[in-house]
Order: structure tokens, then sequence, then C-alpha cells
């Protein structure tokens, strides 16, 4: 299921995108990639032996192989750029699920931009932790 932040304003078409809990979404039909939804719910756990950051292709955020190529638009990298991947457990009343915050979404919860961050690297993962943890989030 890929999980993308939102906000409640309407969408092009006008929809107020509908609140749903973790569970509602565990049931649904992921398929319709074209409905929006929007889920709350508190950071409960980031694992802290997994990667919190990658490097990425500047122009379409994918991730690159072993050659330097990325693996999307198949250029090679030369100068790549580090993103947010913070994967983590998200719980509600309902249900508990695990996702990964991207980019836009992981900055959002974090409060500063990655390349703030890159500045301290001993302390980045203990920040971002400590920044997320038991947060309400909305996506």
């Amino acid at each position: 299921m890929e999980v993308k932040s939102i906000d409640s304003s309407p969408t092009e078409e006008g929809e107020v995108p509908e609140h749903k809990t973790i569970n509602e979404l565990m049931q649904m039909d992921m398929l319709d990639e074209k409905k929006q939804f929007i889920c709350s719910g508190t950071i409960t756990e980031i694992p802290t032996d997994v990667e919190w950051r990658y490097l990425s292709w500047p122009t379409c955020k994918s991730g690159f192989d072993v050659e330097g190529k990325c693996r999307q638009c198949k250029n090679t990298i030369d100068y790549p750029i580090q993103r947010y991947r913070i994967m983590m457990t998200l719980s509600d009343e309902t249900a508990t699920a695990n996702l990964v915050l991207f980019n836009k979404e992981a900055e959002k919860a974090v409060g500063k931009p990655i390349e703030k961050l890159l500045d301290v690297y001993e302390k980045q993962t203990i920040y971002v932790q400590s920044q997320t943890w038991g947060k309400q989030v909305q996506w």
C-alpha cells in the first residue's frame, strides 16, 4: 500500500478526502489509486537497525542500483542526493500498521530538512526518533 501525506482540502475533483482508521484501510482493496483518504495515528516504533535515509536521483526521487544507475529513468547518477525514508509503526484505536514516510512527509514529522541533519551525522538517528516518537500524524 502506497501512503501519501495529504491534507483535508478538496481534491481537484472537488471531493474532500474521507477519514479512515488504520483497520479500515487494511481491509480495503488498495488497487484504486485515485482515491484519497486521511488517516491519523501515533508513531509507536521506529526501528534503529534500519537506515532512515537513502541516496537518490535528484529529479525522479528514485534510488539507484549497484552500477550507479537510477532504478526508474536508468540515467547514471553523478551526484545523488539524500532523502528521508523513515520506517515506522503507526497505531490508532483500531489497529497497528507498518509504513514508510518518504521525504516530504518525513520532513513534516521530523520538523527539519534532511540537509540540516546531515551536518551532525552521529546524532541523526537519535534526533529523528526523538522528534517523531509518540507524535500524532496524519497522512
